[in-house]
């Protein structure tokens, strides 16, 4: 083989190797922006997730009080009813 063939070959390989490592820089440039993407992403759900569980203690604290409530009511409902009901046996007699 000649010294120009040799040139070419190698001017060729070297070429090959130049356009291999481009498209491997592109690559990982690549998946680095997707992975940057994918870390804002996370910190945008593990914001909404520690919202909603805020939003969800609340509304737990909440029900509570509401429950509370409600057997509150449902007691003095059920002491008015016994009260009416001693009054109209009482006026029956």
């Amino acid at each position: 083989m000649s010294e120009d063939g040799s040139v070419e070959s190698g001017v060729r390989r070297l070429n090959a190797a130049m356009d291999a490592l481009e498209i491997a820089i592109g690559r990982r440039r690549a998946s680095g922006e997707a992975l940057g993407d994918l870390k804002s992403e996370l910190h945008a759900i593990t914001e909404d997730r520690s919202r909603l569980a805020q939003d969800l203690d609340q509304v737990k604290q909440r029900a509570a009080v509401l429950d509370r409530t409600n057997q509150d009511v449902a007691a003095r409902l059920q002491s008015a009813i016994g009260t009416v009901r001693a009054l109209l046996g009482e006026n029956a007699r």
